[in-house]
């Protein structure tokens, strides 16, 4: 006798954001030993300037589950402007490769550029957006040398060929740059957050940064009747240039998609662990915030206690006492005869044993998903607009910043 398939599948996604060089045998480490297992690994780029040593790292990495990456506009920092200067460790040659093709080879075939990769044992498509974004208007020779590509139309084109050739009903994709079309606000997911150099914005911020050809490979998947449950980036960094912190996740209740920007940088933190250099100003503005941050890691979806009792105190004043690393865990429910949904995605700060020192909740399905309703009486607290409280002895407290407050 046939035994009947499981009521209900949940997959576990590590994202892992912008890297930056902060990377090491620690982070695999971590990803392993976490529980319930991880079942995929997305890199959303910028490992490094062309830093191969960082690639290598993770490219040596035992990871669990399925692994998929793509490039960011870091790893061909050099080769998309020829006008910066190249240091030696980029410079030099890896067995007749460029540091741009080694970087190919080393993370070949889990890296992406206009391709897919078939994941039936967790009923997905992976699809990679465009390789080596920086998003916005621009658009370097690269892609025309590279891919023969002139135009984000054209590319467009091809990544949504690709994402409605794709084996599975449900399609991820995976991007450095996140999709044009969702706001255009500094804090906006893919919003600009630097000033305008010249025209009739200069000095001003703003702008949508988001990038027009994964707009349209989205709609020509959803078109050839692909179901999109989660679209995955980074680049666009979490804290804000002019202070503040970005929207982070977004959800479009009518496509049954969720955008999640998993850039979170710097993503290392605690003992031994150096600012990021161009990072220095922001780190110094951190330190002072945390300070004044007592017993609390205020980390943006919602105001989280440190998880272990007693140790918030001390780290709040000192940083952690070891190297934490951060990863968003993205869980996907797929219930009997329907399409995978995301349930819930967290932000996490894990040791190198697997442990979860602090976390917040960045998205949870029964908080956005609910009938049409009329807006709440002027009495009502707002503290109902906010997610449930989570269990496992953690204070979730209401917070302004959480995705979907106010909009």
């Amino acid at each position: 006798m046939c035994a009947s398939p499981p009521a209900e599948r949940r997959t576990r996604i590590a994202v892992v954001g912008d890297v930056h060089g902060q990377w090491d045998e620690g982070d695999g480490l971590a990803l392993c030993a976490m529980r319930p297992a991880v079942d995929l690994c997305l890199f959303v780029g910028d490992f490094g300037d062309e830093d191969v040593s960082t690639v290598e790292a993770v490219a040596r990495s035992e990871l669990p589950g399925e692994f998929v990456s793509v490039f960011g506009n870091h790893d061909a920092w050099f080769s998309l402007d020829q006008r910066k200067r190249r240091p030696k460790k980029s410079a030099r040659s890896y067995d007749g490769l460029t540091s741009l093709e080694q970087q190919r080879k080393l993370l070949a075939p889990a890296n992406l550029e206009y391709g897919k990769r078939e994941l039936p044992d967790l009923g997905l498509s992976v699809v990679g957006g465009r390789p080596y974004s920086i998003g916005g208007p621009i658009w370097p020779t690269m892609y025309v040398d590279e891919y023969g590509l002139t135009s984000a139309v054209e590319s467009g084109d091809r990544i949504g060929r690709i994402a409605m050739r794709a084996e599975q009903p449900s399609v991820l994709f995976l991007a450095h740059n996140g999709p044009a079309g969702l706001g255009a606000l500094p804090g906006d997911i893919c919003g600009r957050d630097w000033p305008h150099r010249a025209g009739k914005h200069a000095g001003h911020t703003g702008g949508d940064w988001g990038d027009r050809d994964l707009t349209t490979a989205i709609d020509m998947a959803r078109k050839a009747g692909k179901h999109v449950p989660l679209v995955c980036f980074g680049h666009l960094h979490r804290r804000l240039i002019g202070g503040g912190l970005r929207e982070m996740v977004r959800f479009d209740q009518a496509a049954g998609t969720l955008y999640l920007n998993a850039a979170e940088v710097p993503r290392w933190r605690g003992a031994g662990v150096e600012p990021l250099e161009y990072d220095a100003a922001d780190a110094a503005a951190e330190a002072a915030e945390a300070a004044e941050a007592a017993k609390e890691a205020v980390l943006g979806g919602e105001i989280v206690a440190e998880a272990k009792a007693g140790r918030g105190e001390v780290e709040a004043q000192e940083g952690p006492r070891s190297k934490q690393r951060w990863f968003a865990i993205v869980e996907m429910l797929e219930s009997a005869g329907k399409a995978p949904v995301v349930d819930t995605v967290r932000g996490c700060w894990l040791e190198t044993d697997g442990t979860v020192a602090a976390e917040e909740v960045w998205y949870h399905r029964a908080s956005h998903i609910e009938p049409p309703r009329a807006a709440p009486a002027p009495t009502q607290s707002r503290r109902q607009a906010g997610p449930p409280k989570s269990g496992g002895g953690r204070e979730v407290r209401y917070n302004p910043l959480w995705p979907g407050a106010g909009r």
